[in-house]
């Protein structure tokens, strides 16, 4: 039997004996129109990057002299306001991680050393009582401690970042 234009179909159904698979022969859709349906967003896709192309090929002076004007303003920004931008940034935020971490690192050993003493000073009232206020007075001390001892590599590191930002090329090599 010549099956020329037709498309074999199998469907599942559910009869009286149970579920069996059934097939049969339909007649097919036009080449043209299945190829359009299963390739039609890619193709639409593709009309749509070539024509983008087009308009962007005829207008090519106007959009030149726009995308130059936007990366010189960008370098603008980036050599000056950015720069003093990130300097701000990582002062401010590598001051208060330096403190954080450091308030945690002496809290945690201000709490041990108040409850040791407070133990042998006053039992466990004593332990509970030294263990709060050598808490406070342990993360006091490492926040301090630890800003006095960071601060000047977070100011170098701020200012290395901001003079890198100011330069001309920044990602130029030097030899």
């Amino acid at each position: 039997m010549n099956r020329a234009g037709l498309k074999k179909v199998k469907k599942v159904v559910r009869g009286k004996h149970g579920t069996t698979s059934r097939s049969y022969w339909v007649k097919s859709a036009s080449v043209v129109k299945s190829g359009l349906v299963r390739h039609g967003a890619a193709l639409g896709a593709g009309a749509l990057a070539l024509g983008a192309a087009a308009l962007a090929a005829k207008h090519r002076t106007a959009i030149g002299a726009k995308a130059f004007g936007a990366a010189k303003s960008a370098d603008h920004w980036r050599r000056y306001q950015g720069a003093l931008f990130a300097d701000k940034m990582i002062s401010a935020v590598g001051n208060k991680l330096v403190e954080h971490v450091g308030g945690k690192i002496g809290a945690h050993y201000g709490s041990r050393i108040g409850a040791s003493l407070g133990k042998r000073l006053g039992g466990k009232k004593g332990r509970a009582q030294g263990k709060e206020l050598g808490a406070a007075l342990g993360e006091a001390a490492g926040e301090t401690a630890g800003g006095h001892f960071a601060d000047r590599h977070i100011k170098h590191v701020a200012k290395g970042t901001a003079s890198l930002l100011r330069k001309k090329n920044p990602f130029k090599r030097v030899r």
